[in-house]
């Protein structure tokens, strides 16, 4: 892909990155003036008012899968709202271009057990993508997953 500026021409690869990043620094910038990530309080949950915010944000960030069962996930464990700003962050820095998506999962089997899938979709090769998901899991991921209250699960998808 190419864009014609005033300037010239550059090429998709070149700008992208630096639109993605100042896209996140502002949504990120507006996180942590708006909220507390972990500490949505009962007034705030019982109206929804930080939920939705956080909802609207995430999605800027995510393709979001089901949105109504993520919102669910979010009030039940706060502390996730950080852990999923934070892996965004973190999953850019080694795929710069991909769709990264968000949903919960639950095995038919045992619906009551939920689980938090973050898919990386990416053209890459599998074996450039899965040295790039060993970095952020072993520079970031494994680190960070919180409290251990529900499964979060990071995974590659191919195109």
């Amino acid at each position: 892909m190419t864009c014609v500026l005033a300037t010239g021409t550059i090429r998709h690869s070149d700008f992208l990155p630096q639109l993605i990043g100042d896209v996140y620094d502002t949504l990120r910038d507006l996180f942590s003036t708006t909220t507390d990530y972990g500490s949505i309080n009962e007034s705030d949950q019982a109206n929804g008012t930080d939920l939705n915010l956080i909802m609207s944000l995430l999605k800027c960030m995510y393709a979001i899968k089901n949105a109504g069962e993520v919102r669910c996930i979010l009030d039940e464990h706060n502390y996730l709202t950080s852990l999923l700003d934070d892996a965004y962050e973190n999953i850019r820095k080694e795929f710069p271009y991909e769709e990264i998506s968000l949903e919960i999962y639950s095995d038919p089997a045992y619906p009551t057990e939920k689980e938090v899938l973050i898919s990386i979709l990416t053209p890459m090769s599998p074996d450039e993508a899965i040295n790039r998901l060993d970095r952020v899991d072993d520079g970031w991921w494994i680190n960070n997953l919180g409290e251990p209250y529900i499964n979060t699960c990071l995974k590659i998808e191919y195109q």
